[in-house]
């Protein structure tokens, strides 16, 4: 190591000191390099990651709607058991779409609730209700629905969502055995629905209906009826269907006319009635 000319002694110390310092900057300086990103560099870096996520998103999509699809046809089979639960304590009958009597109506979702029709106040009717004895309320409600379906049975009554489900049964069907049904693994019980809105070929996203429109109309008035549902396609064309014998999965729909698609277009007795 080298000192400058005409240090004296007792500035050895500092001047050794000083140079060794001096020295190791510039070592460091030659040896590394602190470069920033320039601004071009930074916007390459920016429109790759937007290239990656606009790729990915679809993806992620999908899967999300996937997870939809599982849940909602988790919520039919769920309903399916529900409906054999039921049967089992009403000598192998199942819940007609609906029934009424001098005092009330009975819907199918009523049914599986759990109606008291005794019951001695209203709020413990729809403690009853919202409670569930065959199965719970959510179950009535597709993971996909945007709409504002209350289930506390407080906002707009226990009817809003006893009339007003995501899923319909067969508006003609009475209460039956379920013996009778001789294609149980084909003939559907119930189907995911949108309310019709009276206008054709415009479905009402935002509420459902208990019962499915008969064959006649889902062909020649498809969404026309107001109290009436049709089959929805809210899991990227498919529609959830529930099997008397408990089976249940997704069937493509084609819009606007849910009625030209399988198993709707049928008029077979397997697929349809007992």
């Amino acid at each position: 190591m080298k000192f400058r000319a005409g240090a004296n002694r007792k500035g050895d110390g500092f001047e050794k000191i000083h140079v060794y310092g001096v020295n190791s900057f510039h070592f460091l300086r030659k040896n590394f390099s602190f470069n920033t990103f320039t601004l071009i560099e930074l916007l390459v870096v920016i429109a790759i990651i937007a290239v990656l996520v606009a790729m990915l998103l679809p993806a992620l999509n999908k899967a999300r709607e996937s997870g939809k699809s599982i849940r909602c046809t988790s919520n039919l089979k769920q309903l399916g058991v529900g409906m054999t639960s039921y049967a089992g304590d009403n000598n192998d009958f199942i819940p007609a779409a609906w029934e009424s009597d001098a005092k009330f109506n009975y819907y199918w979702p009523v049914r599986l609730t759990g109606w008291h029709c005794d019951a001695p106040t209203r709020a413990e009717m729809v403690k009853n209700l919202t409670s569930g004895l065959y199965v719970s309320n959510k179950v009535f409600v597709c993971p996909s629905y945007t709409g504002k379906l209350v289930l506390d049975g407080k906002s707009g009554g226990y009817e809003l969502w006893t009339r007003h489900p995501n899923y319909a049964m067969q508006d003609y069907q009475k209460a039956q055995k379920l013996v009778r049904f001789r294609y149980p693994s084909t003939q559907f019980l119930l189907t995911e629905i949108w309310k019709g809105t009276g206008a054709r070929g415009i479905p009402d996203f935002a509420w459902g209906v208990y019962r499915l429109a008969p064959r006649n109309k889902l062909v020649s008035k498809p969404f026309e009826e107001t109290d009436l549902g049709y089959p929805a396609a809210r899991h990227a064309g498919n529609c959830g269907i529930l099997y008397v014998g408990g089976n249940a999965g997704m069937q493509r729909i084609d819009l606007p006319n849910p009625g030209s698609s399988y198993p709707f277009s049928s008029d077979e007795e397997l697929v349809w009635g007992p």
